[in-house]
């Protein structure tokens, strides 16, 4: 899957918010729980903490900590680039963003149905 350039995935990303409803709560949970255990299944991934900022948006957001020989930011990001987005999503289509920040690799999606929208970030610390 392509991932987008950042004023591309921006551009996405602001679609969704103005023109979509946010996701259920309940939908929410259960992306998040899928995600969370999508990220441990990537072998030298830690994930840390997964939790919901309160946030007018549905936003998850992931901690995690790389744990691997792959020690550079593009060398992580490939890794992340061959096994995303999985089965996280299910039938919503997603776009997302890589980037190095500082000492993380952010990965940033948003995901969408006809109708509903979730945004999210993981942030792996190298």
């Amino acid at each position: 899957m392509p991932h987008l350039l950042k004023p591309q995935f921006e551009q996405k990303r602001h679609e969704a918010l103005t023109r979509l409803s946010p996701l259920r709560e309940a939908d929410v949970a259960a992306v998040q729980s899928r995600l969370v255990d999508f990220l441990n299944g990537i072998g030298d991934l830690l994930v840390e903490r997964a939790k919901r900022p309160n946030r007018k948006d549905p936003l998850l957001e992931v901690t995690s900590a790389w744990m691997g020989p792959a020690s550079s930011h593009k060398e992580i990001q490939d890794v992340l680039r061959a096994a995303w987005p999985g089965d996280v999503f299910g039938e919503m289509a997603v776009d997302d963003h890589l980037e190095d920040v500082d000492e993380l690799v952010v990965l940033r999606f948003v995901a969408t149905t006809d109708d509903r929208y979730l945004t999210g970030r993981v942030l792996v610390r190298t």
